[in-house]
C-alpha cells in the first residue's frame, strides 16, 4: 500500500511539476527566514551561557531615586567588595571586574585593547577556555593571561607563554609576563576582553585608594552556591548604604541588591552604568521571528492556496477512489503524505538557503557572529524536524480533509467546482497581499528614516570635527600646542567630556523642581569649534576663570522648559542641594548621542584646565581628511607609545546608518519574497478562474459583451482584494513600523502618506503585470472556441 501512495504522489507531482516547484521553492525560501530568525535568537538566548557557574553568580547593584522614581544602577563601589567578603566567610566568593582600553605594547608594536581588571577568584568563578598556560596565570601581578586574538596580533604562531608584553598609561610602561592564552570570548558575552590582569595593578596604574568609598568599579560579583543566601547577603549589603552616602552626598543610595548574572544581559537595556555588554536590543530579538512568521504563513497560504485550486483535477481520482472502496482516512493519509514529502524537499532548499541568508545576515551586524551548523548547533535537526511537522500541517491539513469529504456522487455528475469561488482562497489571497504590502510599506519607512537621519541637523557642526582623546595632561598640552599653527586647522577646542562621547549628570533644583541633568565641562574654544548656537547670554570667555568656571553655566533650551525659567540668564540654580550656580547663557538644544537619546536638559561648565583630555578640531570639510593624517604624524613623533585615536565626529552616526540600512535591506528582501509568493498566488487563482469562466466568456461575447467590459468581470473580484489587502497592509504597515522604529530610535521621521502610496502602486503595477495579458487574452479569445471547451 504504501508503494502505492507513492506511485500516486510522484505521478501526480510529475503532471504538476511546475507547481511542486513553486510551492517547494517558495517554501524553501520561508524556511530559510526561519532559520535565521531561529539563529538570530539563539544566538541572543545563549549570552553568557558557556560560564558553568552562571546559576550560581549574581551582580551587586544598586538603586536610587531619579526624578521621583527608583533607578536601578549596574555599578558599585570599589571598597564594598573587602568589606563584604570578611562579612560572608565560606558563604561565597567576591570578584571585581572592571575593564576598559589600554594600550598595549611589544616591541614597536602597540594597540589599543580591552583589559580587564579583576580579583584573582575571577578564574575560580567565571569560566575562561584555556588554549595554553594556565587561567591562574594572572595571580601574580607581574603576570598576565591574554585571548587567542591577541597572542595572534603580538606573536604570530610563536608560543606566548613566558613572554613580555606592556601595558601603557601614556606616561609609563608596566611590563607583565604572559602566563596564559584563553580562547577568545564569544560575541554573545557580557564580558568584553583581551587581557586579564590582577586588580592591584588598576589601582596602582589609576593610584586609586581601594578604601576611597568614592571609587565605582564596572562590577561586583557574587558567587553564591547556596541559593538561599542571596537574603542573607543583602541584609549585609544593607548596612553599607549609609556609608556609601556619606562619602558620596552627590550620589545617593537607596539599596544594594542582588540580581542574577544568567540574566544580566538581558537587563542591561533596563539598567544605568552597566558597563558590561548587554544582549540583543528587544528590537532585534522580535523583530526577526515576527518577519519569519509572516513569511512561512504566506508561503504555506500559496501552498494551501494552489493546492486547493489544483484539487480540481483529482476530483475524479478522489471519486473512483472512494466507490472501490477507499476511505476517507485514506485519502487524508494520501494528501498529508504528498505534503510532507513536499516539505521535506522544502526544508532541504531551506537549509541550503539558510546556509548564506545565515552567513548574509550575520555580517550585517557587528555584535553578530553566527553560521548554519550542524555540529556547533545540533540542536537544529530537532528544529527542522519541528518545521517539518509544522509547515506540512499549516500547508496541507485544510487542503486534505477540504478536498477527502466530497460525495463520489456529485463529482460524477459535475457538480462540483473548486479552486475558482473557494472563499477561503481568497482570504488567503489577501492576507499574502497583505503581508507584502506591509513589508513594502517599512522598506519605505526605513529608507525614508534614513535619508532624514543622514540630513538632521544635531544642534552642531558634525561634519567639520574631528575628536582627539589624550587622557595625560603633559601630553594633551604638547599635542595641543604642536598641531595649533597648521593652517588647515581653523579652530581647536577643549573639553573634559565630549559630545557623542560622555556625560556626566548632577541633580539640579530651582524653586522646589528637582531633576537630574545631563552636565559636560568644556574649555577653552570648544563652544564655538563644535559650532554651538547661543540664543542668549555669553558663552565663558578664556580670561573668565575662577570664580566664573565654578559657578557659571550654560543650559539648553529643554533645560529652561523643565524648569519653567521665564528670565533664565541670571537665575539661581543649587546643585546637589549644596552647590550654587548662575545660568550666564541659554544654547539651542542638541543631541548629544545622535539619534540613539532623546533631548534631555543639559548644561555646559567650564571645567579645570588639567583635567581637559579630549581636543576637537575644526577644518573644512574638504580638508578634514588630510587634517586628520596631519595630526596621526605628529601623534607618532609625540606619542609613539600609544595609538592615535582620532575619529571624525561623524563618524559616531555610522552605527545608527548601518541600523537603517540593515533594517532596509531586511525589509526589500522580505517583501520581494512575499511578492513573488503573492503574484505566483494571483496568477494561479485568475488561471483557474478564467478556466472555470471560459463558457460564460464565449456567451458574453456572443451577447455582444466588448473586451473591456469582459475584462472588468474577470478582474473584478482581484481588484477588490488587492484594494482590502492595500488597506489592511497599509494599517499593518504603519504600527508595526512605528514599534519597530520607536524602539531603536528616540528621534526619528515622520511618517508620510508616500510610504503607503507607492507599494499600492507597486503592488498594482505587479499584478497588472502578471495576469493582465491573461485576462485580455481570455477576454478576446474566440467565442467559438470557449463554447467548445470541456
Amino acid at each position: 500500500m504504501f508503494k502505492n501512495y507513492l506511485t500516486v504522489t510522484f505521478r501526480n507531482f510529475s503532471k504538476n511539476i511546475l507547481y511542486v516547484l513553486i510551492n517547494v521553492t517558495g517554501l524553501g525560501l520561508a524556511l530559510g527566514v526561519c532559520i535565521v530568525a531561529y539563529m538570530n535568537n539563539k544566538y541572543d538566548w545563549d549570552f553568557d551561557k558557556f560560564h558553568e557557574n552562571r546559576d550560581e553568580i549574581y551582580r551587586i547593584e544598586l538603586t536610587r531615586e531619579v526624578d521621583g522614581q527608583i533607578q536601578a544602577y549596574g555599578i558599585s563601589p570599589l571598597s564594598l567588595a573587602p568589606l563584604l567578603k570578611q562579612n560572608l566567610g565560606d558563604m561565597g566568593e567576591v570578584i571585581r571586574i572592571t575593564s576598559t582600553g589600554v594600550p598595549v605594547k611589544k616591541g614597536i608594536h602597540v594597540f589599543n585593547k580591552r583589559v580587564a581588571f579583576c580579583d584573582s577568584a575571577f578564574a575560580d568563578v567565571f569560566t575562561l577556555e584555556m588554549k595554553a598556560g594556565s587561567k591562574y596565570g594572572f595571580h601574580d601581578k607581574n603576570t598576565i593571561i591574554i585571548s587567542e586574538e591577541l597572542k595572534d596580533i603580538y606573536f604570530g604562531d610563536e608560543d606566548a607563554i613566558g613572554e613580555i608584553i606592556s601595558l601603557t598609561n601614556q606616561e609609563e610602561e608596566f611590563a607583565f609576563i604572559v602566563g596564559g592564552v584563553f580562547k577568545s570570548l564569544p560575541l554573545n558575552s557580557s564580558f568584553r576582553f583581551h587581557a586579564v590582569v590582577l586588580l592591584d595593578n588598576y589601582l596602582e596604574v589609576r593610584q586609586i585608594d581601594e578604601f576611597d568609598w568614592m571609587t565605582w568599579i564596572g562590577g561586583t560579583f557574587i558567587h553564591l552556591p547556596d541559593p538561599s543566601k542571596v537574603p542573607v547577603v543583602e541584609d549585609l549589603l544593607s548596612q553599607y548604604v549609609q556609608v556609601q552616602n556619606d562619602a558620596r552626598e552627590d550620589f545617593q543610595v537607596d539599596s544594594f541588591y542582588l540580581y542574577p548574572f544568567n540574566d544580566m544581559a538581558h537587563h542591561g537595556w533596563d539598567i544605568w552604568s552597566h558597563w558590561f555588554r548587554a544582549s540583543f536590543h528587544p528590537a532585534a530579538v522580535t523583530a526577526p521571528p515576527m518577519m519569519a512568521i509572516f513569511i512561512l504563513l504566506l508561503a504555506c497560504f500559496n501552498f494551501m492556496n494552489t493546492a486547493i485550486s489544483f484539487s480540481s483535477k483529482r476530483l475524479k481520482e478522489i471519486g473512483i477512489r472512494k466507490v472501490s472502496g477507499g476511505s476517507r482516512r485514506q485519502i487524508i493519509m494520501q494528501f498529508m503524505g504528498e505534503n510532507l514529502i513536499l516539505s521535506f524537499m522544502a526544508i532541504l532548499i531551506g537549509v541550503f538557503v539558510g546556509r548564506y541568508l545565515v552567513s548574509a545576515y550575520s555580517s550585517m551586524w557587528v555584535y553578530l557572529d553566527i553560521s548554519l551548523s550542524f555540529k556547533e548547533y545540533p540542536e537544529l535537526w530537532w528544529v527542522l524536524g519541528v518545521m517539518l511537522i509544522i509547515t506540512s500541517i499549516l500547508a496541507g491539513a485544510y487542503p486534505s480533509f477540504y478536498i477527502s469529504r466530497f460525495n463520489p456522487v456529485f463529482i460524477f455528475q459535475d457538480k462540483l467546482k473548486i479552486g475558482g469561488r473557494n472563499i477561503l482562497s481568497k482570504i488567503l489571497l489577501t492576507l499574502q497581499f497583505m503581508i507584502s504590502i506591509m513589508a513594502l510599506a517599512s522598506g519605505f519607512i526605513f529608507t525614508e528614516n534614513a535619508r532624514f537621519q543622514d540630513n538632521i541637523y544635531l544642534g552642531y557642526d558634525k561634519d567639520n570635527i574631528i575628536a582627539v582623546p589624550i587622557n595625560i595632561a603633559s601630553h594633551f598640552v604638547a599635542f595641543r600646542d604642536a598641531v595649533s599653527a597648521y593652517p588647515m586647522i581653523e579652530r581647536i577646542g577643549e573639553s573634559e567630556e565630549h559630545v557623542g562621547w560622555g556625560n556626566f549628570s548632577r541633580s539640579l533644583e530651582y524653586q522646589g523642581h528637582k531633576k537630574e541633568v545631563r552636565a559636560l565641562d568644556i574649555g577653552d574654544g570648544y563652544f564655538h569649534t563644535m559650532g554651538f548656537k547661543l540664543l542668549e547670554g555669553r558663552e565663558f570667555p578664556p580670561d573668565l576663570k575662577g570664580n566664573d568656571t565654578e559657578k557659571s553655566i550654560i543650559v539648553n533650551q529643554k533645560f529652561v522648559e523643565e524648569f519653567g525659567l521665564e528670565e533664565p540668564v541670571g537665575e539661581k540654580i543649587m546643585m546637589n542641594d549644596t552647590v550654587t550656580l548662575y545660568i550666564v547663557g541659554v544654547m539651542e538644544n542638541i543631541y548629544l548621542y545622535g539619534f540613539w537619546a532623546k533631548i534631555d536638559p543639559m548644561f555646559f561648565r567650564r571645567g579645570v584646565d588639567s583635567r581637559m583630555r579630549t581636543l576637537a578640531i575644526r577644518s573644512s570639510a574638504e580638508n578634514l581628511e588630510q587634517v586628520n593624517d596631519y595630526l596621526e604624524e605628529v601623534w607618532q613623533d609625540l606619542i609613539p607609545n600609544n595609538p592615535y585615536g582620532g575619529m571624525f565626529q561623524d563618524d559616531l552616526m555610522d552605527e545608527a546608518r548601518d541600523i537603517n540600512k540593515n533594517i532596509k535591506v531586511i525589509n526589500i528582501f522580505l517583501a520581494l519574497i512575499a511578492t513573488i509568493l503573492s503574484t505566483i498566488g494571483l496568477y494561479t487563482l485568475v488561471s483557474l478562474s478564467i478556466i472555470r469562466r471560459t463558457k460564460e466568456i464565449g456567451i458574453r461575447k456572443v451577447n455582444g459583451a466588448p473586451i473591456p467590459r469582459l475584462i472588468g468581470i474577470l478582474s473584478k473580484e482581484y481588484i477588490i482584494i488587492l484594494l482590502i489587502a492595500c488597506l489592511a497592509g497599509n494599517i499593518s504597515g504603519f504600527y508595526l513600523s512605528k514599534m519597530l522604529i520607536d524602539s531603536i530610535w528616540e528621534v526619528y521621521s515622520d511618517i508620510s502618506t508616500t510610504n503607503f502610496i507607492l507599494p499600492v502602486i507597486l503592488i498594482f503595477v505587479i499584478a497588472t503585470a502578471s495576469i493582465g495579458w491573461k485576462v485580455y487574452s481570455a477576454a478576446k479569445r474566440n467565442p467559438a472556441e470557449s463554447l467548445r471547451y470541456e
